[in-house]
């Protein structure tokens, strides 16, 4: 969850399960797994009072600042943007730590003004 406000052109920036804004290093807001476990399903949500166009955006799980796993890429121009993946199933083990990347395509309109929220589920 957090605070994105406006997405740059060609970007990399990372979140988390925390409320704060989006940063630059993928190790500020990491989320510490405390057992053994699957990530199975993972949704990250996006609304922006400005839109902005509609090129290419993916989203990914990094784990251990070392391995990504693509959430999914969308390309649309509503003010609400889902990324979501049902079946991601990532393994981790107890001390892994997980945080979600944002790669924005370089955008004719930027979007502006936004906040996300999601959620994943473990098993």
């Amino acid at each position: 969850t957090g605070v994105y406000t406006t997405p740059g052109d060609a970007e990399t920036r990372y979140g988390s399960i925390f409320t704060a804004a989006w940063h630059a290093s993928a190790t500020t807001y990491e989320t510490m797994v405390s057992k053994d476990c699957t990530m199975q399903e993972i949704q990250v949500e996006m609304r922006c009072a400005t839109a902005g166009t509609g090129e290419n955006w993916s989203m990914y799980v990094r784990v251990n600042d070392a391995t990504d796993y693509l959430i999914a890429t969308i390309s649309n121009t509503n003010i609400l943007r889902t990324w979501y993946n049902g079946s991601i199933n990532i393994p981790l083990t107890a001390g892994d730590k997980w945080v979600i990347k944002s790669v924005t395509s370089t955008m004719a309109t930027n979007p502006a003004t936004c906040v996300l929220g999601g959620y994943a589920k473990f098993k």
